[in-house]
């Protein structure tokens, strides 16, 4: 019995030893398991996290190129645009300088056309240098504002008198060339054609070769232009002198007084059908000082402006001016003259013709 009875519990010790082997393999394999599970869920999330940064760097990269991508659109449309503007400077510079090139050509013949007109007015002038050796007791400060002047002056004998004149054509540059050079041909006809005529004279038969030259008869011409003018007429080795002016006056000094002599409130052409008794053409007979100075002189001297303040030379300046030069020589004068001119104008712009003519009797 005691074999059977340790058999048995030989065999109840194996059986539950087998038991307990079988249940520590059964919790071996369920740790295992879920060692296994959290290994295989640590290497999902690895390889969940190497997705996304994968993903993040693809998507960094493909940022890169787009940027990359655009950045070189952008630099080929600043390009296009440069080089489109760059094209049409070129076209535009062309164009210009075409036009330049056209434009200068115009202005040199113009130019050319207006060279000319000052070689016939001219012409038509005497030289200031030979007037100036011929008749030695005079000097002319002749200075146009562009290259033909609206400004003339006329100098010269006829049997025992000799006629000083400066006139101021309406207008400068070609337009008072034109009216300058009709001026001085009238005036050359009408001293052909009559005997030592008056200034006044002068003024009317002036006033009626312009009015018919440029037929001004009526209110509907189509120029209405003319000229102020003063004229001198001296009669040799005497101190008689007689004047007459259309608009324009007559200065003479003596010693340090001054004198003004003004013209007749009527110019020379342009429509007029009959002038009042203060329009008409008067002479005035002066009795001339052994020593005086007489100055005849378009406005654009007294009108120009200039000095500290911008102002008009004016008449008290000139008068000033002329009482300090008659106090020299003759041949002194016009440098002071020009020279005061040149002060008072400075940088400004030269406004009209400048004519001024001065007698030492």
């Amino acid at each position: 019995n005691l074999k059977y009875y340790l058999q048995y519990s030989d065999s109840l010790k194996n059986e539950e030893t087998q038991k307990n082997i079988e249940k520590l393999q059964a919790e071996f394999s369920s740790k295992e398991r879920e060692r296994e599970i959290k290994l295989l869920k640590q290497e999902n999330e690895l390889s969940d996290l190497r997705l996304a940064k994968k993903e993040n760097e693809i998507q960094q990269q493909n940022y890169l190129v787009y940027s990359i991508i655009g950045f070189v659109v952008l630099v080929l449309i600043i390009l296009f645009v440069l080089y489109y503007n760059y094209r049409l400077k070129i076209k535009s510079n062309d164009e210009l300088e075409e036009k330049n090139y056209i434009i200068k050509k115009q202005h040199n013949k113009i130019v050319e056309s207006i060279n000319y007109a000052k070689y016939i007015q001219n012409a038509f002038l005497v030289n200031e240098q030979k007037l100036e050796e011929r008749f030695s007791n005079l000097f002319l400060y002749f200075k146009p504002k562009d290259i033909v002047s609206g400004d003339f002056y006329y100098v010269d004998e006829h049997g025992d008198y000799t006629y000083y004149i400066v006139a101021d054509c309406t207008g400068h540059g070609v337009p008072g060339g034109f009216m300058s050079t009709i001026g001085t041909m009238l005036l050359k006809n009408i001293f052909s054609t009559n005997n030592f005529p008056k200034p006044s004279e002068i003024l009317i038969e002036l006033h009626e070769g312009i009015v018919s030259v440029l037929n001004q008869y009526s209110m509907s011409a189509l120029s209405l232009d003319g000229m102020d003018i003063s004229i001198v007429r001296h009669k040799k080795n005497s101190n008689e002198l007689c004047f007459s002016g259309a608009m324009l006056p007559m200065f003479l000094v003596f010693n340090d007084s001054f004198e003004m002599y003004e013209g007749n409130l009527r110019g020379v052409g342009g429509y007029m059908i009959k002038p009042s008794k203060n329009e008409e053409y008067r002479d005035t007979m002066v009795e001339l000082k052994e020593g005086t100075s007489v100055y005849l002189c378009s406005d654009g001297y007294l009108d120009q402006f200039g000095g500290p303040d911008g102002k008009k030379f004016n008449l008290i300046r000139f008068k000033e001016l002329l009482i300090e030069v008659s106090a020299l020589p003759v041949e002194q004068r016009k440098s002071i003259v020009a020279n005061r001119m040149k002060d008072w104008m400075g940088d400004r712009s030269q406004l009209d013709d400048l004519c001024l003519l001065g007698i030492q009797f």
